[in-house]
């Protein structure tokens, strides 16, 4: 067992072969436990440089929705200065679930291209 958990730290630590992706949503709670997320990982010497932030409320003529978005503008800019190594990508709220191949296709043009 110890060899084993030897094997998968060593796995996790190597910035060639793993990177850890945070996935968080632009709310304040959100922030703080990203924070105390990515200081665990340098922490334990995981490499983690990118971080995708998840329901960002499109920019819309709503009312409501422009309050939302503003409001989460506010934890994106927060983001964003707490962790300015980071690529940061932003992920616009669907209004469906993302499953099947046809909308992973489309989240991976957003994500990758």
């Amino acid at each position: 067992m110890k060899k084993t958990v030897k094997r998968v730290q060593q796995l996790l630590r190597d910035p060639e072969r793993t990177a850890f992706v945070v996935v968080t949503i632009p709310e304040g709670m959100a922030v703080a436990e990203t924070e105390d997320l990515i200081k665990d990982l340098k922490r334990n010497k995981v490499p983690s440089r990118h971080i995708i932030i998840n329901n960002v409320v499109p920019k819309e003529k709503s009312p409501f929705l422009q309050k939302r978005r503003s409001t989460q503008e506010r934890y994106i800019r927060q983001y964003k200065k707490s962790f300015p190594g980071f690529n940061i990508i932003e992920i616009e709220l669907w209004a469906e679930d993302i499953v099947g191949v046809e909308k992973l296709t489309a989240l991976d043009n957003h994500l990758f291209r």
